[in-house]
C-alpha cells in the first residue's frame, strides 16, 4: 500500500529558497500591502543566498541560529534579525500546512536569534529595552 493510499502526504525534497518563494508567491495572493511583499521579498533574498540550497527537510534550528549570528555580526539590529527571523518562521509554517500539498519540521522555534536573547530582561540603563532595574543593596525596592 502506498503512502497515498493510506492517505499520508509524502514528504518531498524541496529547498529553503523554493519554499521561499511558494511563501511569497502566497502572500501576494492574499493581497498584502506591495510595501510589505518589497520588504519580504528582499530579507527572503538574502536568506536565499545563504541557505537557499539547503533541503527544507535537512534544515535544523542551528542552521538558523547560525545564520542569525552572521547577521548581528555584519551590523545588523536585533529589531532586523528579528524581521528575518520572523520572515523565516512564516515561510516554514506555511510550508507546514497540508493544503499546500508538504509537510516540513517545525524548526523557526527552535531558534532564536542570540542577539535578541541576551538582551532580553535589559533595563535601559544596562543597555537593553526593557525589564526593572535591579535593587540597589541596602534600599528598599519601590
Amino acid at each position: 500500500m502506498t503512502d497515498a493510499e493510506q492517505g499520508r502526504i509524502p514528504m518531498t525534497k524541496e529547498t529553503f529558497g523554493g519554499l521561499l518563494e511558494r511563501w511569497l508567491e502566497h502572500i501576494e495572493a492574499r493581497g498584502r500591502a506591495s510595501k510589505t511583499i518589497v520588504e519580504n521579498r528582499r530579507m527572503a533574498t538574502a536568506i536565499a543566498k545563504e541557505l537557499g540550497s539547503k533541503d527544507v527537510q535537512k534544515l535544523r534550528g542551528r542552521d538558523l541560529d547560525a545564520y542569525y549570528d552572521r547577521l548581528s555580526r555584519r551590523g545588523l539590529s536585533a529589531t532586523s534579525v528579528r524581521r528575518y527571523h520572523a520572515v523565516c518562521s512564516a515561510a516554514l509554517n506555511q510550508g507546514r500546512r497540508p493544503h499546500c500539498g508538504r509537510q516540513t519540521r517545525t524548526l523557526s522555534s527552535d531558534a532564536d536569534p542570540a542577539d535578541v536573547r541576551a538582551r532580553r530582561g535589559r533595563h535601559r540603563s544596562q543597555g537593553g529595552r526593557g525589564g526593572r532595574p535591579e535593587p540597589v543593596e541596602g534600599r528598599a525596592g519601590p
